[in-house]
């Protein structure tokens, strides 16, 4: 059985001249919408890979495990999550900054630019993934009234019967503290909602947003490419190790490091 797959990939080329013919602020707003791009869609990857380790978690019967799993898979839900909110911030600047703008070609652009915006206002979970960017994945609400500061002063309260865990490996890089994770839920849960319910109805909502904006990001990157003139195309069958690609209900995340060849400096002394 092969070990690798034929993808086809299209190369396109810009030169530096081409894309001197964009205009500002439309040629920093397209390198930046590439970049948020790249990196929504590197998180939404480990977002997947990590919700399909807590699967497999959940059939695995180990509490302790199923807690890293569950950690693992809201640290990829916040991460991905305070990238959308950071794309949403790069809208309406990008909006702002066009108010006055004159360059036909990219008036669709502005447009569509503010009906996303519109959009995305209207969407339940951007509070959620503001909050998310503010004081729990880009931010962390040290000393913030409205971040871990509001969640911990209610720690010990009458009637709190929590239990919050850590789980300690002996690699340091293997141990990680659920208990973060079980404040959290404290905030983040709908009243009445189960936090698995919660986890996956904001991964609905969260992946309408990233879709929504690569085809934001796709239409915009064809009025670059028809406006600079480029023309250098390139499409051809590459040969690609399997490992590398990922499908539906394949490649879960890791949520335990081992080192094969050994002990490690980074073992822990407890």
């Amino acid at each position: 059985m092969s070990d690798t797959e034929n993808i086809e990939l299209t190369t396109m080329t810009f030169t530096a001249s081409q894309l001197s013919k964009v205009p500002e602020p439309h040629r920093e707003f397209f390198f930046s919408c590439c970049m948020a791009t790249n990196e929504v869609n590197a998180a939404l990857r480990l977002y997947m890979m990590a919700m399909e380790s807590f699967s497999i978690a959940q059939k695995e019967g180990s509490y302790t495990i199923l807690q890293v799993a569950y950690s693992s898979m809201t640290i990829a839900e916040r991460n991905v999550a305070a990238k959308l909110y950071e794309v949403f911030h790069l809208l309406k600047e990008y909006a702002r900054k066009t108010k006055k703008d004159r360059v036909t070609a990219f008036e669709r652009v502005r447009t569509d630019a503010i009906d996303l915006i519109n959009d995305w206002k209207e969407q339940p979970v951007l509070e959620r993934i503001k909050w998310y960017r503010d004081r729990a994945s880009h931010h962390y609400g040290f000393g913030d009234v409205k971040g871990l500061g509001e969640l911990t002063r209610s720690i010990g309260a009458d009637g709190d019967e929590r239990t919050f865990i850590a789980v300690m490996h002996r690699y340091v890089g293997s141990s990680l503290y659920p208990m973060v994770d079980q404040l959290l839920i404290d905030k983040l849960v709908d009243d009445g909602r189960d936090p698995v319910e919660q986890n996956e109805l904001d991964h609905q909502e969260i992946k309408e947003l990233a879709k929504s904006f690569m085809m934001f990001h796709y239409n915009l990157f064809r009025v670059v490419w028809k406006f600079s003139g480029a023309e250098a195309v390139d499409t051809a069958t590459s040969s690609v190790d399997k490992r590398l690609i990922l499908k539906a209900g394949r490649s879960p995340l890791p949520v335990i490091f081992e080192d094969k060849d050994g002990p490690s400096p980074s073992k822990t002394a407890l």
